[in-house]
């Protein structure tokens, strides 16, 4: 789910160090790979269960709408930390430094927004970003980035606590 306009490189995410892909799972169909894994269970999916709440997973990002609206919230959080920091000469040469790491390479996919459509959850809970945020993108659905982020970022306190899915008010479809 590529953003245009802005340069990156794979090698700068932990994701392409980490993963060792295979010609079973080569790196470039990796999301259909795994997308197809779901299949069998969205045919089990009884969706005349009137009452039911449904929460999906998914460890990646599912659209670019999701995307855009995680982009938004980052940029709101940066300026709010930036005029935190009094305007000082070094905040100011990060506000306006040039973005080299497109996240948006690494994201997510839009097959997994497919998947999504087909089981109209209330609430969509993902990852890998390591933000704690609550997302709105007008499709219905309460995105929820409960990060856990790495051991190190826990232990150091730089995560926060995941929220509670129990205490998130879910709102009637």
């Amino acid at each position: 789910m590529p953003s245009p306009n802005v340069e990156s490189d794979l090698k700068l995410w932990m994701d392409h160090y980490w993963c060792q892909w295979t010609d079973e799972v080569p790196q470039c169909e990796a999301a259909k790979y795994f997308v197809k894994l779901n299949e069998q269970h969205l045919s089990r999916l009884d969706k005349n269960k009137s009452n039911s709440k449904i929460i999906t997973f998914s460890h990646f990002l599912t659209s670019k709408k999701l995307m855009q609206a995680y982009r938004s919230e980052m940029s709101y959080r940066r300026q709010k930390w930036l005029e935190s920091q009094n305007g000082t000469p070094h905040n100011e040469e990060i506000a306006s430094g040039t973005l080299t790491a497109n996240f948006s390479l690494v994201a997510g996919t839009e097959l997994l927004d497919e998947q999504l459509k087909l089981i109209q959850p209330q609430m969509h809970v993902f990852g890998h970003s390591h933000r704690k945020m609550i997302l709105d993108i007008g499709d219905g659905i309460k995105y929820i980035n409960n990060p856990l982020g790495y051991p190190r970022e826990r232990e150091n306190g730089l995560i926060e606590s995941p929220y509670e899915l129990y205490e998130i008010n879910l709102i009637e479809k």
